[in-house]
């Protein structure tokens, strides 16, 4: 107690000081604080005539004076917990956060039920990062008063902020907390704000719309609340099936109207009108807002690529090229935009430049499998057969199970008969999928070619074994027979093959010969 009390002469001395910095004598009262004082002298016991005269003295920043007056007030109304947290608000406005906490500590052992004075402290806790104790402040604050507002949405800020800090998700408590919140009052648009960020956060777009709407309801002219909501439109309309996308299309036009009545020459809206004017396949219209968004001398490099994308649904290749190589000089990085870039060049049939471009993003890891698809058919086009061969290699390193490279490579190297590498493709592939029946059955085939009758055997008789009724591989298992003179195996393949083939010719003209030569000899 005596350390709180000398540490209040302290910091009235300071502020003392700094008052007697601004003129030695106190200015004279003015007419309104004439009148807060008189009020007081009248009523000396009244809580709210101190509130005024102090809050009055604060904005005239004349601190001291203000600790003066809520101090003779607390005298007088020792209860006054609206004093109190004036007060403790007041040395923490000034930043003396440390003798904040032990005011508050000292006020909440003499007020132990009072739950604001545990709010107050929560959000000064909070403030010095000491989130676990602001939680447990807000906490108590709410077991002392369940529908205490301030105290839910504190905890739902807390929760947030410490998941946030690489704390075990707590964004489902945060979310339960702020919709409590709601539920007393749910005029705050900073609440919805909060509870859209966290719906979206947990993946659910849709919801998240719908708590900003709330927002925007309560804040229809706010910049910031327009910008999110129409960004989650946005968000929305690329996830939704084609049954919404309509209605929710033409929710975004009405907010991106109404944001342009209100911010008439604001880029961002500009720019968001023409993407939503592109997606209708309006393009004249999307190609006016978005060059009005590129008016301004600051960099705008996602217009500078929707108008891009503008022209390339045009076939102007030209001006989608240039759209695209202007954004990549404010944004050099973003491969989607070298992309573009790539897909534009080939359509003007250049492309030695357009390879230049694709293998500027294969340098950082075949991630993308348009790259390399696209790549691959640009060296072959260029009859660079061996880059595409090795493009298609790194791009199967990735995406192991992507049958559209197996085929090109499989086709590729059945072309120029290099079977072994074939074997190898396949190899792979089966042993991820050891049912597929077609990717044995052609083992089997490049195991014949190479020479090698009993592994393709091999090979063949797993295929049947997965599908009894695959017509050509019985066909090449009967083949590789005939061929090994292993006639009596020939034979009865032939007829099991003719049970369930009974009308084919090939089949009947292989047994008559087979037939016909054993009684020759």
């Amino acid at each position: 107690m005596k350390k709180l009390f000398l540490m209040r002469i302290i910091v009235f001395g300071i502020l003392w000081f700094v008052t007697g910095c601004q003129g030695i004598f106190n200015p004279a009262p003015d007419e309104q604080e004439i009148r807060f004082r008189n009020a007081i002298r009248i009523h000396p016991v009244h809580e709210l005539g101190y509130v005024r005269l102090a809050q009055y003295l604060k904005t005239q920043g004349r601190y001291t004076k203000t600790f003066s007056v809520l101090r003779t007030g607390q005298q007088h109304i020792p209860d006054s917990i609206a004093l109190i947290r004036m007060e403790g608000g007041l040395f923490q406005g000034l930043g003396y956060y440390r003798e904040s906490q032990e005011y508050y500590t000292e006020q909440i052992t003499k007020h132990p039920d009072e739950p604001l004075l545990f709010l107050d402290r929560a959000q000064l806790y909070l403030r010095l990062e000491k989130q676990q104790l602001a939680l447990n402040d807000a906490r108590k604050a709410l077991s002392l008063k369940p529908d205490l507002f301030e105290a839910l949405y504190l905890i739902g800020v807390i929760l947030d902020r410490r998941t946030a800090s690489n704390v075990p998700d707590q964004s489902e408590q945060a979310l339960n907390a702020l919709i409590a919140a709601s539920e007393i009052n749910g005029r705050n648009p900073d609440l919805w704000l909060r509870i859209s960020t966290l719906w979206e956060r947990r993946g659910e777009t849709h919801q998240a719309r719908l708590a900003m709407f709330r927002a925007v309801e309560l804040s229809p002219e706010s910049k910031l609340y327009l910008r999110r909501y129409a960004d989650l439109q946005e968000k929305e309309l690329d996830l939704t099936s084609q049954k919404y996308s309509d209605e929710i299309s033409e929710s975004l036009h009405q907010t991106l109207q109404h944001m342009l009545k209100l911010f008439p020459n604001d880029i961002w809206v500009h720019a968001h009108m023409g993407n939503l004017a592109w997606t209708q396949e309006k393009f004249v219209l999307a190609e006016t807002h978005l060059l009005r968004a590129l008016e301004s001398k600051s960099p705008y490099p996602w217009a500078n690529f929707r108008l891009g994308m503008v022209y390339l649904s045009q076939k102007k290749w030209e001006s989608a090229l240039q759209a695209f190589e202007e954004g990549l000089k404010s944004d050099p990085k973003n491969d989607w935009a070298i992309l573009q870039t790539g897909h534009a060049l080939e359509m003007l049939g250049k492309n030695e430049e357009a390879i230049t471009r694709y293998e500027r993003l294969m340098e950082k890891g075949p991630d993308n499998l348009v790259v390399v698809n696209r790549l691959n058919q640009l060296y072959w086009n260029e009859f660079l057969f061996e880059k595409g061969e090795e493009v298609l290699l790194r791009g199967l390193e990735k995406f192991p199970a992507e049958t559209e490279l197996i085929e090109k490579l499989l086709a590729y190297y059945e072309s120029h008969r290099l079977f072994e590498k074939a074997a190898k493709i396949i190899l792979g592939f089966i042993e991820a999928k050891p049912d597929n029946s077609a990717a044995l059955a052609k083992l089997g085939f490049y195991e014949k070619n190479l020479k090698h009758p009993e592994k393709a055997l091999y090979w063949f008789k797993k295929a049947l074994s997965s599908s009894p009724d695959f017509e050509w591989a019985h066909v090449q298992q009967i083949g590789i027979l005939l061929n090994t003179e292993r006639e009596d195996e020939a034979e009865n393949a032939l007829n099991d093959f003719l049970k369930l083939k009974p009308n084919s010719e090939w089949a009947l003209l292989e047994l008559s010969q087979l037939k016909l030569k054993k009684i020759i000899f």
